[in-house]
């Protein structure tokens, strides 16, 4: 029995395979306005060996990528194009473990459309998800570059966009910079993007709450006096920016606006204030008038 199955497994076979093969790659400037998978069916000529080796029955030897970077492609009219079988027959070969001449094919070409697209620049919006360690916290803009992606798709789509946003960045206890490439989040179906990850910064210092006593300022050759002239500001800076704080940072006024609806309190308002701080609040954040006579 043995003897006989050796006979049987040295003999030649000739075989149907049939290949699923999906175009990858696809220029971004282009889509592929039908389904991306074809169908197509090769014949083997080979032994039981070579058979029972490359399992024949394994389905996920009969999927084949195609990559539009690495095979040519002709066109044939404004959006058609077509691939020779002749450019993947070693992909064929490789994946059943068969020299290439064992191998025909009965289509020599494979045919598919590509359709330009549109295309728009978007701003990148990063996703993020941060918590910071005691006292630590953003300091300044995140930087991104590029700012802006170029992103191709139908004008549908296209028109429904704002921005192009990140994968999301989880950072717990935060008490560095982060800076790092992060992948766009493509997720918009026909949307392709001409790159497919920016670098990002986000800085992170230590930050302290300091204060400061500043007079109220009041409306030129207003007579008027403010209860009290003076009002505290508290703030939050950065330990490195700490000593550029003083006096001449802020200006702050009362809205007089209210003295003729007869309110009581006069809101107060910053006009004056560095772009390296956060205001945490003003003590006391109105302040009662007397006209003077």
């Amino acid at each position: 029995g043995l003897f006989w199955l050796l006979i049987k497994l040295s003999d030649t076979y000739t075989v149907p395979f049939d290949f699923t093969i999906t175009i990858i790659d696809v220029p971004v400037e282009k889509w592929i306005s039908e389904n991306t998978n074809h169908k197509i069916r090769a014949i083997v000529s080979t032994s039981g060996f070579n058979l029972l080796k490359n399992n024949y029955l394994n389905t996920n030897k009969r999927e084949l990528k195609i990559s539009l970077l690495t095979v040519p492609y002709r066109k044939l009219s404004k959006n058609n194009y077509y691939i020779s079988t002749q450019h993947f027959i070693d992909q064929f070969a490789g994946n059943l473990g068969v020299p290439e001449k064992a191998i025909h094919v009965d289509e020599t070409d494979i045919f598919f459309e590509l359709v330009g697209q549109l295309s728009v620049d978007l701003p990148v919006i990063v996703r993020k998800n941060i918590s910071y360690r005691q006292q630590y916290n953003q300091y300044g803009p995140i930087v991104v570059e590029p700012e802006f992606v170029k992103v191709f798709g139908p004008a549908s789509v296209l028109d429904t966009l704002k921005g192009i946003y990140t994968e999301r960045i989880r950072l717990t206890d935060a008490d560095v910079s982060f800076a790092e490439k992060v992948k766009l989040d493509i997720n918009q179906s026909g949307v392709t993007a001409e790159t497919q990850e920016v670098d990002v910064q986000i800085f992170i210092e230590k930050f302290t709450e300091s204060s400061i006593e500043m007079p109220v300022i009041k409306p030129v050759n207003a007579n008027i006096r403010f209860f009290p002239e003076k009002v505290k500001i508290f703030y939050l800076v950065a330990m490195k920016d700490f000593e550029q704080i003083n006096e001449n940072s802020f200006t702050i006024f009362a809205d007089t606006t209210g003295i003729a609806s007869k309110n009581r309190f006069l809101p107060l308002k910053l006009i004056k204030v560095p772009d390296i701080i956060q205001i945490s609040r003003i003590e006391p954040n109105q302040v009662e008038y007397l006209i003077v006579h």
